[in-house]
């Protein structure tokens, strides 16, 4: 998108002085900072100079416009976009244009002519607008995954048995219009599966590299450096799918993250289900056996509770009504 940045000009001195030039603003000069990073709230500041101020004035003025936004962007001139709009050159006779180093050296502003005059009082007043491009970083990653072999695809789920290879794919892309920074992407490892040593490979358009096994599964991870608008790179590693659960099968999921000094952590994920093969599932056991309570005194009683748990049941908790609507939740079997 873009937006237009403008800056009001005017000289407060009486259109009386202006017949004798003692009101005039001579070489009259403006110039805009435009900031350079990349945030969600951005200042650009506009300067007008003069060389013959009145008494108390420094031949210096300035003025702020902030640019908000929810998330980080930066701000881009628009090069021929300058243009200045007095009374005797009005937008309907299209200004006057301006040079782009308004947005560095400055440049001279005039009423009638371009030369640095700038008469005292509101008909001379004028605008100055400038065009900028907005400019919010885009970096994006896709994860998935496929059961290795000559026809599997990559997508979002895979099935398997123990022993199976599993191949993991991170793509990682600048889509935006500005450069990225600091790029690096890490990735979470499930439970349930190891990884193949030496798997780890990084892939763009020019190589393909394999990496050392560690960083990719660190907090830094692999660190990327730059990268440009419409541009990429593959992570890709394998993992052996193991029978180290109970039950028959097992849903895992794999998380891949990335970030840019630009942009905050994002993630995305892919997940396996591991199946053992010949398996028959036992289905965990449990009962409440037994209640019984001894009397402590006249207001006093102690409950004990025998329960089962088996085939894979453990206890979580006990609940205890009492009949007068309180009840306990507790793992003690003595209440």
């Amino acid at each position: 998108s873009e937006v237009i940045l403008r800056s009001y000009i005017h000289n407060n001195a009486n259109q009386d002085t202006n017949a004798s030039g003692l009101g005039i603003a001579k070489n009259t000069r403006l110039r805009i900072d435009l900031p350079t990073a990349t945030a969600s709230e951005l200042r650009a500041r506009s300067y007008i100079n003069w060389d013959n101020p009145a008494p108390g004035y420094d031949g210096e003025v300035t003025d702020t416009t902030e640019l908000v936004d929810d998330s980080p962007f930066s701000v881009e001139y628009i090069p021929g976009s300058a243009v200045l709009y007095t009374s005797a050159h009005p937008a309907s006779a299209g200004g006057y244009k301006l040079a782009d180093s308004i947005v560095g050296s400055g440049v001279q502003l005039g009423h009638d002519n371009i030369n640095g005059d700038f008469p005292g009082c509101f008909e001379f007043q004028a605008t100055v607008e400038i065009r900028v491009k907005i400019k919010k970083p885009k970096l994006t990653i896709v994860k998935q995954v496929r059961k290795a072999g000559v026809n599997a695809q990559y997508g979002k789920m895979a099935e398997v048995k123990p022993g199976d290879k599993i191949q993991w794919g991170l793509s990682v892309n600048n889509k935006g219009l500005q450069n990225l920074n600091d790029v690096a992407v890490s990735d979470q490892l499930p439970p349930h599966v190891s990884l193949v040593p030496g798997s780890v490979r990084y892939i763009d358009a020019a190589q393909d590299v394999v990496q050392k096994d560690g960083p990719l599964f660190t907090t830094g991870g692999i660190g990327i450096g730059q990268l440009v608008p419409n541009q990429g790179f593959n992570i890709r590693f394998d993992t052996i799918a193991k029978d180290d659960f109970a039950g028959c099968a097992v849903t895992v999921r794999n998380l891949g993250y990335t970030k840019a000094k630009e942009v905050a952590e994002i993630v995305d994920y892919a997940d396996v289900k591991i199946t053992k093969e010949n398996c028959n599932p036992v289905t965990p056991k449990y009962s409440c056996d037994l209640l019984t309570a001894t009397k402590l005194g006249d207001f006093k009683f102690r409950f004990n509770t025998q329960y089962t748990a088996k085939d894979g049941a453990t206890l979580k908790s006990l609940s205890y009504n009492f009949g007068d609507g309180s009840t306990t939740n507790t793992t003690n079997t003595a209440v």
